[in-house]
């Protein structure tokens, strides 16, 4: 089902004939790439309603955890309500779980414990990466099997709250943790992750025919395509 244009088609001087299979199967691929990258209102709305709740919360102005404050925004952007108004939180972020991956990939990600002292200045240098590692980690606790660790986030809110000060939250409520090996830990978990994406499928089935360049589409979209492409072509 169609839920908006199709933002992506091929350029018009590509020099290649297509059969009529690779015709059809290239318009639905174009218009799952644009149902998915189109950005959604309904999570940016919730992304920035979060950053309201939190600021309100603190009930100060004060300097705010970057990674906290950003990645809880991204972990609330993908929740969903359906027909009876029940909403559910915590589905994968998927551009969050790609940039997380390549980030890690490339020797980008920040040790958590750097991640987690980051002011907003620092975190905003870096922004692409910062988001999605920021998303990855709160994703990563928020859902782990390990009470403990799923208890860190709710218990730094409340002592963030009482504090007003993020780096004697860490001290406090990452006293008794191994940053370290829960950093390891979340390496190997974000690189786990399934990427789920047309993007990828168009860069499989049409990346040896199809470069970035024969794309008619936003620059950050062609981004996207030469990443899952270059994946593609080196499992070949």
């Amino acid at each position: 089902v169609r839920h908006g244009p199709v933002n992506i088609r091929l350029v018009d001087d590509y020099p290649r004939q297509l059969s009529a299979w690779e015709t059809e199967r290239l318009a639905e691929l174009f218009a799952a790439i644009s149902d998915r990258y189109i950005d959604d209102l309904a999570g940016l709305v919730a992304h920035e309603a979060w950053h309201q709740y939190f600021h309100y919360y603190t009930v100060s102005w004060v300097a705010m955890p970057a990674w906290l404050d950003e990645g809880l925004g991204d972990y609330f952007f993908t929740a969903r309500s359906d027909e009876a108004g029940t909403v559910e939180v915590g589905a994968v972020f998927a551009d969050g779980a790609r940039i997380a991956r390549q980030i890690i990939e490339e020797e980008i990600a920040l040790p958590l414990a750097e991640l987690i002292d980051l002011d907003q200045e620092g975190y905003y240098e870096l922004a692409w990466a910062r988001y999605a590692q920021g998303w990855s980690v709160v994703h990563f606790l928020m859902r782990h099997d390990d009470e403990q660790l799923a208890a860190l986030i709710p218990a730094y809110l409340t002592e963030f709250k009482k504090r007003k000060n993020y780096r004697k939250t860490n001290t406090s409520v990452f006293a008794d943790i191994d940053l370290d090996a829960l950093d390891e830990e979340w390496r190997q978990w974000a690189l786990s992750l399934p990427l789920e994406d047309p993007m990828a499928r168009l860069a499989e089935r049409f990346g040896e025919t199809i470069g970035p360049g024969d794309l008619d589409a936003p620059q950050p979209w062609r981004d996207v395509y030469a990443w899952f492409r270059e994946r593609a072509l080196s499992e070949r």
